[in-house]
């Protein structure tokens, strides 16, 4: 979609930057003043809602703080369901009575598309995006997993510990297998031959076929703080494709060890957005 359209409507836009704050986001005082924000804030209940390019709707708690309008509850999980990770220009267009719609580019100046409720389509299958998509977000909840006593001095507390470990365990495993996402992606827990000597990475055949190039390229691997690493995508004559140059700069620079859970998270045409795990770490 171009940015620049036939549009008279008001807008602003938005930058997010790694260590922004996802707790709340303040509208710029000359909108809020020139727009008469404060007034139209009372007659909507203090409610402003965000429509994406979906036509998914976020209703956010609005609080005006001083000379500040700040978007508030509600304003994180927009984010989360969008996954946008502080990489994102956002662009606001106002369309009266506390309605914005929000366009979402990505760092290369495309326009991703907002999330999609999954009450909108059948449950149970992959979802396959079109070719040409410009993108997409998803938000994954942050998934705590408490980190493990390894030390005891007696027998006893040897057992306990272990009982531990292997509830940790069972909790991790409930974690990975609960995770849902309103956009494609594929979980691996990684053998060794993914973090030593060799670093490839075999990506499932039916999310490959589904949703990445058919030939050898350079796709983007992202993680939540911003981070992003250059990595070779093999395609083979049957349809595999394997993650060889650069993926191991990936698992060295993550600190990734052997059956640490990755799940990849597709937000644009050649972008995975990575979320990992163990028993030592939450979500990150």
């Amino acid at each position: 979609m171009d940015l620049f359209v036939q549009d008279d409507r008001a807008s602003f836009f938005q930058f997010l930057y790694g260590g922004y704050n996802t707790n709340y986001m303040k509208i710029p005082p000359k909108f809020v003043r020139k727009y008469n924000l404060s007034e139209e804030i009372r007659s909507s209940g203090n409610i402003a809602v965000l429509k994406g390019s979906s036509g998914e709707l976020w209703n956010i708690t609005s609080c005006k703080k001083g000379k500040g309008l700040f978007l508030m509850d509600g304003w994180e999980k927009f984010l989360e369901d969008n996954s946008l990770s502080g990489s994102e220009f956002l662009v606001f267009t106002y369309d009266g009575n506390m309605h914005f719609d929000v366009q979402i580019f990505d760092r290369s100046g495309l326009e991703r598309f907002s999330a999609i409720s999954l009450s909108k389509r059948p449950r149970g299958r992959p979802r396959v995006f079109p070719q040409k998509i410009k993108g997409g977000k998803e938000v994954e909840k942050e998934i705590r997993i408490e980190e493990l006593d390894l030390t005891a001095n007696t027998s006893k507390a040897k057992t306990k510990s272990a009982d531990k470990r292997s509830k940790g365990k069972e909790k991790l495993e409930e974690k990975v297998g609960n995770f849902t996402s309103n956009f494609p992606f594929f979980k691996s827990c990684l053998p060794e031959s993914s973090v030593k000597k060799a670093f490839l990475l075999a990506i499932p055949r039916w999310f490959a076929k589904a949703h990445l190039p058919q030939c050898t390229t350079f796709i983007t691997l992202r993680t939540s703080d911003g981070k992003s690493w250059q990595v070779k995508s093999v395609f083979w004559k049957n349809a595999a494709i394997t993650l060889s140059k650069g993926w191991s700069n990936f698992v060295l620079d993550n600190k990734l060890q052997k059956n640490d859970v990755c799940i990849f998270v597709l937000v644009a045409p050649k972008e995975l957005l990575v979320h990992f795990f163990d028993n030592h770490r939450k979500l990150k």
